[in-house]
Formats: structure tokens, sequence, C-alpha cells
């Protein structure tokens, strides 16, 4: 099992309406804050609202804010609700050859380790930034190209 950028977009978001103690913020702030295009914060934020983790207010005072304490929010309950059923689905085609239950025995053991952790843990944390390094390919020392990877700095 392994952790992917949505998954850190989903605690960034939360984290960052934890450190807001029940104030509304807009989806457009939190974007920026992160340093997350504002459709794919959308979008993660709203994966977190089905699954009743944030709340959500409409209009020009709306907003969004942690729907429980971000001590009760588990990271296990992040992780499975932005990345299991995709997990899921790439284990579920006719020609897989592992061992049945593999997958769900490594699974369940994953989340038992992100399960003792919380997003309170996180609140002295600044939200993960993108690194200001430009953009694009670069070129190393022989002249070969190579692509800049993106730091997440905590």
């Amino acid at each position: 099992m392994f952790v992917v950028s949505r998954t850190f977009v989903a605690i960034n978001i939360l984290r960052y309406l934890a450190a807001h103690d029940g104030a509304l913020v807009s989806s457009p702030v939190i974007a920026k804050e992160i340093s997350v295009p504002q459709p794919y914060t959308r979008k993660v934020a709203n994966q977190l609202i089905r699954a009743g983790l944030i709340k959500s207010t409409r209009g020009s005072s709306g907003g969004l804010t942690l729907a429980r304490a971000a001590s009760s929010i588990r990271l296990g309950d992040v992780w499975t609700v932005v990345e299991e059923t995709r997990v899921g689905q790439a284990f579920e085609n006719e020609g897989n050859l592992l061992p049945a239950g593999l997958i769900d025995d490594a699974t369940q053991k994953f989340l038992e380790v992100l399960n003792e952790h919380s997003i309170a843990e996180f609140l002295a944390q600044k939200p993960a930034r993108k690194s200001t390094r430009q953009r694009g390919p670069a070129r190393d020392h022989a002249g070969f190209s190579r692509l800049n990877s993106f730091v997440f700095s905590s």
C-alpha cells in the first residue's frame, strides 16, 4: 500500500480547516494555501463532504469547515475515503495472480497503522507546499533531460 497525492491533498485540506477552528473557509483559499489547483481541491473536498468529514455551506459567506473534531478524524478514514475504491479496482481484474485475500490483509494492516494517527497531530506543522523550483525539463551535467520532481516540505 502507498499513499498517493490525493491523500496528501485531503490531509492538507483537513489540516487547514482544523487550524481555522470552525471558521468557514472557501475552497479557492484552501487551494491557494496548499498550492493545489482549485478544481482538484474541490474534487477532493467533495469526497470529504460525502464521507461526512467536512461540511459545506453555500453562498457568498459560505465555505468549508470540519464536520467533527480533528482528533476524531483518523488518517485511515481519510485514505479510505479518497483511495480505497481506486486500489480495489486495480486488483479486481480477472488476470490477477495474487492469492485471494492478500491485498485485503495488506490493506487492513496499512489502515491499522494509519488509524493510530489523527489530523490533530498535524496542526503544528505547516501545510505541504510545492517546491518553488522551476517547472519543466531540466538538464543534468551530462546534458540529458530529466524532469523536475515536486518536493513537498513539512
